[in-house]
């Protein structure tokens, strides 16, 4: 899955796993402190009426752009969201899943199956995504590992 991250000055990074040295996962990451949704992108083609089952590990990384921040009961919500052309209503974001997690909260698996409409036709602007709302005044920054994304 291609990945990219888009926040006012977000930037997207292979990083190493703050709990597994062995591991790989990615890294959305703020170019500032400004309180902004955090956004990572994911290249995804849908189809029109399907049923799809997205899965993803997902972190705290930042407060801000202080790295791995060490309290436990700092968080927000993070989402996953699909983006897609509803050929009546234009470019839609239709968020399928959202729940705060905390830096206590370690990882977190999040699952949902969604399904596409079938008014959706237009393949051109398909995305995944996956956000973190702003908290505290600042841009919080996230680990993602072990996306998939499957069609049922």
């Amino acid at each position: 899955v291609n990945f990219s991250v888009s926040a006012a000055g977000g930037v997207g990074m292979r990083a190493i796993d703050p709990d597994d040295s062995k591991n790989y996962c990615y890294l959305a990451y703020p170019k500032g402190d400004a309180p902004l949704f955090l956004y990572s992108f994911h290249d995804y083609t849908f189809e029109a009426g399907a049923t799809y089952e997205v899965s993803v590990d997902l972190k705290i990384a930042s407060r801000g752009l202080a790295l791995d921040p060490d309290d436990d009961s700092f968080g927000t919500k993070l989402a996953l969201n699909m983006q897609y052309t509803d050929d009546e209503k234009g470019t839609v974001n239709h968020v399928i899943m959202g729940q705060k997690v905390t830096v206590g909260d370690g990882w977190v698996r999040f699952t949902k199956t969604f399904t596409v409409p079938e008014s959706c036709t237009d393949r051109s602007k398909d995305k995944f995504s996956i956000y973190a709302e702003p908290a505290s005044g600042t841009t919080v920054g996230y680990y993602i590992d072990n996306l998939t994304i499957a069609k049922k």
